[in-house]
C-alpha cells in the first residue's frame, strides 16, 4: 500500500497537479458553488432589512455591517432629536427609504444587486 502523503509518488499525467515547487504532486480541487436566490435576498430585504441580512447573504459585508451599526445606535440618536430637535424623524425615514431602494434594486437586477460577492449572478 502506498503513502498517499509522499511527495515523490509517481501521479497520472491526466491528474491535475500543484505546479508550486517542493509542495509535491497535489490535486487540484475545485469548489461547487451554488448561485444566491434572487428572492431569497429580496425577502430578506424586505423583513430584515433594517439589519442588513440581505447584504450579508449576498457578500456586500461592509454595508451589512453599517446597516446593523446604523439599525442599532438608531435609537439612541433618534429618541433625543425627537424630543430636543424635532428633526429625528427624519433619520428613521432616511434609513428605511436606503432598505426600501435596495430591495427594489435587487428585484430589478440592478448591479451591483444582480451578483454575489464571488461575481456569480443571483437567480
Amino acid at each position: 500500500m502506498s503513502n498517499p502523503y509522499d511527495p515523490n509518488q509517481q501521479v497520472n499525467a491526466n491528474f491535475p497537479v500543484n505546479p508550486i515547487p517542493g509542495q509535491g504532486a497535489q490535486p487540484q480541487y475545485v469548489i461547487a458553488t451554488t448561485p444566491k436566490s434572487k428572492a431569497i435576498a429580496a425577502i430578506l430585504a424586505l423583513f430584515l432589512g433594517g439589519l442588513g441580512i440581505h447584504n450579508f447573504y449576498i457578500g456586500r459585508n461592509l454595508v451589512g455591517v453599517l446597516q446593523l451599526v446604523f439599525f442599532l445606535a438608531g435609537g439612541l440618536i433618534v429618541i433625543p432629536l425627537i424630543f430636543v430637535g424635532g428633526i429625528g424623524f427624519l433619520l428613521p425615514i432616511a434609513f428605511w427609504i436606503w432598505i426600501l431602494v435596495e430591495f427594489v434594486l435587487i428585484l430589478l437586477g440592478v448591479p451591483p444587486f444582480d451578483r454575489d460577492s464571488r461575481g456569480l449572478p443571483l437567480e
